[in-house]
């Protein structure tokens, strides 16, 4: 039920004319970047507040605090490589490329100091797993660029409905998340690379949550993906079953996580652009007159009927954000 749902936002973001550049002091971006930045850091085992994110985003005030230093860091680089991935999707190209890895670990690395390049000494990640020599690092990335590419350029073409997108989108942060080609940020750069595809197909940034729960779920997700992997990456002698293996997987709980962060970041974007140009006000649900009890209307929200945005604990909303009704202006 939920891909029928995502598909239908799809629709109405595309109605509403598609996904601008990137950049926090737009609306439909702000939110949505300032979330990205800091539940990245946060994945890292590191705290900021919401407050102080919005600060040093959206308002633009330096940054007092390591954390916060972090933070912008983090959101510098990401905001280089979504222009270029916006530029993909203007152009209908995907230029990302096997530099570009070494590239954009230099920006997310430029504060700590550390070496931003494609090494990796220890071929032992932190989960126990191997991953492969740094010296096939080159041959392994190739295929992965290839399988992104590919898969790019089949959904721009209508050829992948969207569950078989996010199966793709699963399986190609399971698998960066599987080589670790560098010594340090690595998920940082498969996050940022993740939305780079999303925005090149012309969907919204997501964020890859950071709290515990999250973390532990996401890592069970990765997990899943390896078991199915088998021994592909782990031999040298097996790395020509790399492709073949990419489309053959599955990843069910990582497409599951990608589901949610999708319709969530689709949910605050085209509820940005109705309020700034159809002239909408979001609501708390309890100020929504359509008949239904709160409990049932928290309900419709959580599943995705409702185009809805939630601030802590309270979801945001419009009678006509309900799609199961046409009643929307646009």
């Amino acid at each position: 039920m939920l891909y029928g749902l995502l598909e239908k936002r799809i629709k109405i973001l595309n109605k509403l004319g598609g996904i601008s550049r990137a950049a926090t002091h737009k609306a439909e971006w702000g939110g949505i970047l300032t979330d990205e930045a800091r539940s990245s850091i946060m994945a890292d085992g590191l705290y900021i507040q919401l407050k102080e994110a919005e600060a040093i985003l959206i308002h633009k005030e330096k940054p007092h605090s390591p954390n916060g230093i972090r933070l912008l860091s983090y959101h510098k680089a990401a905001i280089a490589y979504y222009d270029k991935a916006y530029a993909d999707k203007v152009k209908g190209t995907f230029s990302f490329s096997f530099e570009d890895f070494r590239k954009l670990n230099g920006l997310l690395l430029a504060e700590e100091k550390l070496y931003p390049g494609m090494r990796r000494d220890n071929p032992v990640l932190s989960d126990g797993t191997n991953a492969p020599d740094f010296v096939d690092v080159p041959l392994v990335i190739d295929m992965y660029i290839d399988y992104i590419r590919e898969k790019t350029e089949n959904y721009r073409r209508g050829d992948l409905n969207i569950k078989d997108f996010l199966t793709f989108i699963a399986n190609q942060i399971c698998y960066f998340e599987s080589v670790c080609p560098m010594e340090e940020g690595n998920s940082r750069v498969g996050r940022i690379l993740t939305n780079y595809i999303l925005i090149a197909c012309g969907l919204p940034a997501v964020s890859i949550k950071g709290e515990e729960d999250d973390v532990r779920a996401y890592s069970v997700a990765v997990t899943e993906f390896k078991e199915q992997m088998g021994f592909t990456l782990n031999l040298p002698q097996s790395y020509h079953n790399i492709p073949a293996k990419l489309h053959e997987i599955t990843a069910g709980k990582m497409v599951d996580i990608f589901a949610e962060l999708l319709s969530d970041s689709l949910d605050i974007y085209i509820s940005a652009i109705l309020v700034k140009e159809s002239g909408y006000v979001l609501k708390p649900l309890s100020d929504i007159k359509t008949g239904l009890s709160i409990l049932n209307l928290r309900k419709l929200a959580e599943r995705g009927d409702f185009i809805a945005v939630k601030k802590g604990r309270e979801w945001y909303t419009h009678e006509d954000f309900d799609l199961r009704t046409d009643k929307l202006r646009i």
